[in-house]
């Protein structure tokens, strides 16, 4: 047969389908970058862990590794930030972008995940979702943690998913492989959030027992399979170890001794430090806020944990049942907003065309590991994040299912109708939110016209980020006190405000009234909002 001039055959022109949906998946990760730039007109300004991340990654900048790598704040995420950092994009602007780069990142998470558990259609319909879902939208606008960690966790969950049955284009010969990078994942994770140990710890108890269970299933035991399993879970813990070594020394030698960070006993004691009072345990609390001041020594935290549970052992276990169901029932469906966790039980519980697999289980194991966690401390709804992939994917689900049943044109109609609609409430969630600027005002005010270097004090370190000044906090309780503070710690400025200082420092209040300040303190800037008042002092000590 004779090929006429200007055919060519079809298996030339047509793309494969691992073609077709990389290009839709690249295309809805793009979209869902755009989407986030666009929402960046809403943006107000950091909150206050973002202001010591700000100062760590200005550490990271200077090169002040050892000052930088803290037992309290993880360090991965203001490293990211400090290297675009360097590159000469303003430090706000870095960490924003590695929010919204890790937020937008897992749409290739969300495909995948859900390629796996109901098809390449669910695939694209996750990564849909993941592209303009509110709260991953939300997040990307933030100078914090958990996109980074949303984003190396969920790589996390994907990966072992993947290797989970040995199923897929894995082979015995990079099983090795797979679980050393799984191990790094997971490290990446740990160095981002320290609660991702319990990640690791349930990788590892899912893997111990899929393996121990193999007799039951039929499947041979023998000592060859047993030593290359072990090999494969101590190639995880190696992966794991390996990169979050230098950190975990640098905690060792300042704590005196081997931890996996502060954060969490710090939390602990804030979660019951009117217990400790009554049972009478002193506290000496960790010198965190040092990380302000490149100068300043780290000062190690003694919490007394041990010495608390053991005077009290029942109040976690009441604190946790008390706060299991706010987790469960209010935290985390409103972190996924109610009509998509409806939608995600639907995928979940109703599931005809897409069989239920082990998959499932893990998804809920992953979910359950912040809620068991966060559960005996105190429900942040950001602390849950984690929980937003196999939710998603479920959702994707969910909707798959429905796909299959309805006429394509009424589905494809209600796709578009649903994106405008997450749309819609991305925009009203974010736009009503109420952020303090007035720091902000001081602190960009500051930085213009303050002679350097500033050394500033504050109950909240906002506006030292926004002046680019040492922040130290306002430790002094009393007028007669405040001098000596400010004098001793060269303190230059000092910020006033009534949200906090009223109830938090009681006699200070009278400073909300520059009439009434002393004369070493010279009212130089003054902002209102909704009713709220700040007052920045410059203190003339000499």
């Amino acid at each position: 047969m004779i090929k006429k001039v200007g055919m060519v055959s079809p298996e030339k022109t047509s793309l494969s389908p691992v073609q077709r949906s990389g290009r839709y998946v690249l295309v809805l990760f793009i979209v869902s970058v755009a989407v986030r730039v666009v929402f960046l007109v809403h943006y107000k300004m950091i909150d206050t862990d973002s202001a010591y991340y700000g100062n760590i990654a200005r550490l990271f900048a200077a090169g002040h590794w050892q000052k930088a790598l803290d037992p309290y704040w993880p360090p991965l995420y203001p490293f990211f930030a400090s290297l675009l950092y360097r590159l000469g994009i303003g430090l706000e602007a870095s960490g924003i972008l590695v929010s919204l780069l890790a937020s937008a990142g897992t749409v290739v998470l969300c495909f995948f995940l859900g390629k796996r558990l109901g098809g390449e259609r669910a695939g694209l319909i996750a990564a849909g979702l993941a592209a303009f879902h509110p709260r991953l939208i939300s997040i990307s606008q933030s100078f914090l943690t958990e996109p980074l960690f949303l984003f190396f966790s969920g790589a996390a969950l994907a990966l072992y998913c993947r290797i989970f049955d040995g199923q897929g284009h894995e082979t015995k010969g990079s099983q090795p492989l797979l679980f050393a990078a799984l191990g790094v994942l997971l490290s990446l994770s740990f160095l981002t959030r320290p609660e991702a140990v319990f990640y690791l710890l349930l990788i590892l108890v899912i893997s111990g027992l899929k393996f121990l269970l193999r007799p039951a299933l039929k499947k041979s035991l023998s000592p060859k399979k047993m030593a290359a399993h072990s090999l494969l879970l101590l190639l995880l813990l190696a992966g794991f170890i390996l990169p979050s070594l230098p950190y975990i020394l640098r905690l060792a030698e300042i704590q005196g001794r081997l931890t996996l960070g502060e954060k969490a006993e710090a939390n602990f004691y804030l979660a019951y430090r009117d217990d400790y009072k009554k049972l009478g345990i002193s506290v000496e609390p960790s010198g965190y806020d040092s990380i302000t001041g490149p100068a300043e020594p780290r000062r190690p935290g003694n919490y007394h944990l041990l010495q608390f549970l053991q005077k009290n052992p029942g109040t976690i276990l009441k604190k946790s049942l008390r706060n299991l169901p706010n987790a469960l029932f209010d935290k985390i469906p409103s972190l996924m907003y109610w009509p998509l966790t409806l939608l995600c039980l639907f995928g979940l519980a109703y599931r005809k065309e897409i069989r239920r697999s082990v998959y499932d289980l893990i998804f809920g194991l992953w979910i359950l590991v912040p809620v068991v966690i966060y559960s005996p401390l105190f429900l942040y709804r950001r602390f849950f994040t984690p929980a937003l992939i196999p939710m998603i994917v479920w959702c994707a689900l969910g909707l798959e299912e429905l796909r299959r049943r309805l006429p394509r044109k009424i589905f494809q109609a209600g796709a578009v109708l649903g994106a405008v609609l997450l749309l819609f409430l991305t925009n009203f969630s974010i736009s009503s939110q109420s952020w303090p600027t007035l720091y902000k005002k001081a602190g960009l005010w500051l930085k213009s016209h303050a002679d350097r270097p500033v050394i500033l004090s504050s109950r909240k370190p906002e506006t030292s980020f926004y002046a680019d000044a040492e922040f130290r906090p306002l430790n002094a309780q009393k007028i007669e006190d405040l001098f000596d503070f400010l004098k001793n710690g060269n303190i230059t400025h000092l910020v006033i405000d009534d949200y906090i200082i009223p109830s938090s420092h009681p006699q200070l209040a009278d400073l909300l009234d520059a009439r009434r300040a002393p004369p070493w303190l010279i009212p130089i800037f003054f902002e209102t909002q909704d009713g709220h008042t700040l007052i920045l002092y410059k203190f003339q000590g000499s």
